[in-house]
């Protein structure tokens, strides 16, 4: 059965049900799909069929995340490949995981942003910074999933109603910046890449990373959402945060994900994805670069 965040009974059940079963076991398949899905797969693989028939290898338990959705997979406290990158390099990196023993999963915000531990020190991440259907799923060998649909504003809602039933990781810790108590004077995108622009001539650059938008902890806009047909309007969100101050800036060891937490609820996440080292940084009158994001890279 599937159980997604409207069914938080079963999803709980469901949830805990993976998480004591799995751990221990070692990863058989690890692998991009065609369409940029990634799985991890454990177990014996058993004949199967999809419903117009056609044979299929089935295992009995799976981690999907879907396309589009952002992940990134770490070792040791070091970046090794993510979502960001190349189908080629994420397809052979992910393989690394192949024969490594799953370890435990966490939930790390509101959005049931999640965390899967391997041994050697693998983590592979997740990160919701767009509407799309399918944003994590787990699957089990009694036949049970459970899966989170974000494809509409009122499911993130109801992942946010989920996200209460558990126990949040909070791994953010309180960082000085040149932009803390300062207030936002205007932005600008281009792609994906956001800037924005505060008192004192310094410029906030999301360029290498990405990002979202939230309000009083519910999700607005995300970066990925500019990879869609439709192009969604960013302005009407961040014309809000004009004139407000920076209150606080945090960020997450090594791989510097920041929460940057504005007057009266407004709040930009980032999330490191590419392999790159600088993911964010600071410039003074856009050349001095006053503030600089450093993430370690694995050596691959």
């Amino acid at each position: 059965m599937d159980f997604h965040q409207t069914e938080i009974k079963g999803f709980i059940e469901t949830f805990q049900f993976f998480n004591k079963k799995v751990p221990i076991e070692p990863v058989k398949r690890s692998y991009i799909s065609v369409g940029s899905h990634l799985f991890i797969k454990f177990g014996e693989e058993l004949d199967g069929e999809l419903p117009n028939g056609r044979p299929i290898k089935k295992s009995p338990w799976t981690i999907w995340i879907g396309a589009n959705v952002d992940w990134r997979l770490s070792q040791n406290g070091k970046f090794i490949t993510g979502s960001c990158q190349p189908y080629e390099k994420m397809n052979a990196q992910v393989q690394k995981l192949i024969g490594k023993k799953y370890l435990s999963s966490s939930i790390i915000s509101q959005l049931m942003d999640i965390q899967f531990e391997f041994e050697d020190g693998y983590v592979l991440t997740s990160f919701l910074s767009i509407l799309l259907r399918e944003q994590w799923t787990l699957f089990c060998e009694n036949d049970n999933t459970a899966g989170l649909e974000a494809e509409h504003i009122d499911q993130v809602k109801q992942i946010r109603t989920l996200s209460s039933h558990f126990t949040i990781e909070n791994l953010f810790k309180e960082i000085p910046l040149p932009i803390n108590q300062k207030a936002l004077t205007n932005f600008s995108l281009e792609g994906t890449k956001l800037y924005l622009l505060f008192d004192g001539h310094l410029t906030l650059c999301l360029d290498r990373c990405s990002w979202r938008v939230e309000k009083k902890d519910e999700y607005c806009i995300g970066a990925n959402e500019f990879t869609l047909d439709e192009h969604p309007n960013i302005d009407p969100y961040l014309d809000d945060f004009k004139g407000k101050k920076l209150i606080k800036s945090s960020v997450v060891d090594p791989f510097q994900d920041a929460r940057f937490e504005f007057e009266d609820g407004y709040v930009i996440k980032t999330f490191s994805c590419l392999n790159n080292q600088t993911p964010w940084k600071i410039l003074k009158d856009n050349q001095k670069k006053v503030y600089s994001a450093n993430v370690p890279l694995a050596n691959v």
